[in-house]
């Protein structure tokens, strides 16, 4: 039988330098989610001493339910894979890349609003079941402004307008409910609570960006948390993030919503100014 060459040596170069490329990228990507998972792990530390006990929430940052264990287990059988075990089963869903980019929100939020709002994650059933992925609660009122649904999609896709409109029918049907959720009461302890018609507003962002922040973001932890730094891209991702959120504000403001939701909403637009007014701490002087 006839051996065949390659006519071409430079296609398996090309073939190799491919390989390497795609096998860092992989590589730095996982550093950077082992990075955000040191961040959140420090901010949860940061909140259960500061506004417990009892821990309030774990350490990815998300409310501790109070059917947490049974529900997290539930849902671990379903989708595991039949020859998986639970650990690369949780590993698998951690890498996934909507899962990433809600780390990354509680993350970013977090290391530029800690000082006058507490951003969590919501427990895994108000995550399910209410569509919600993150809180944050005023400092100042001990109330949540919001809660936020994060989605890894291009803002031209179906997908996007998709979610969008779900939003808007949410909102008007007297907005979302937390169950596990949680405030700050006068003795400046975060408390178990249900709270309704919560505004819930969208947070996108595309595969690509969500890349490139991953590539270029500031992961330095340090050893006590005091050398907590932010890039550049996340500032840049941040801005985008707020003002979809006016934009989002000013277009339900302009629905027929119910009373409460709406009162909330406009609650809300005021928290947003404040909070431009601390994101523009940010910015160096040149």
């Amino acid at each position: 039988m006839p051996k065949f060459e390659r006519q071409n040596p430079q296609t398996d170069e090309k073939i190799e330098d491919l390989r390497e490329r795609f096998t860092k990228g992989v590589r730095n990507e996982q550093k950077s989610v082992d990075g955000i998972k040191n961040l959140l792990k420090h901010f949860a530390t940061e909140i259960n001493t500061k506004y417990g006990p009892p821990d309030i929430v774990d350490k990815r940052g998300a409310i501790i339910g109070k059917e947490e264990n049974e529900i997290v287990e539930e849902l671990e059988f379903k989708f595991k894979d039949d020859n998986e075990s639970f650990e690369d089963s949780r590993n698998r869903k951690e890498n996934k890349h909507g899962i990433i980019f809600e780390m990354l929100i509680t993350v970013i939020f977090n290391k530029i609003l800690k000082e006058e709002f507490i951003i969590v994650h919501t427990s895994v059933e108000d995550d399910l079941t209410h569509h919600a992925d993150n809180v944050i609660i005023e400092k100042k009122t001990g109330n949540v402004i919001c809660t936020l649904d994060e989605a890894n999609v291009d803002v031209e896709s179906k997908r996007y307008y998709k979610k969008l409109d779900e939003i808007k029918k949410y909102n008007k049907k007297n907005g979302t409910t937390i169950e596990d959720g949680v405030k700050l009461n006068k003795e400046n302890k975060l408390v178990e609570t249900t709270i309704r018609n919560v505004p819930l507003f969208l947070l996108q962002i595309s595969e690509k960006r969500l890349k490139e922040v991953l590539e270029k973001m500031d992961i330095n932890l340090g050893k006590d948390g005091s050398e907590i730094g932010i890039s550049e891209i996340e500032l840049e991702v941040f801005d985008e993030l707020i003002k979809s959120l006016v934009r989002q504000t000013d277009m339900l403001l302009n629905e027929k919503l119910p009373e409460k939701v709406k009162e909330n909403i406009k609650r809300f637009s005021d928290s947003l100014e404040k909070i431009e007014k601390i994101r523009k701490g940010f910015d160096v002087d040149e």
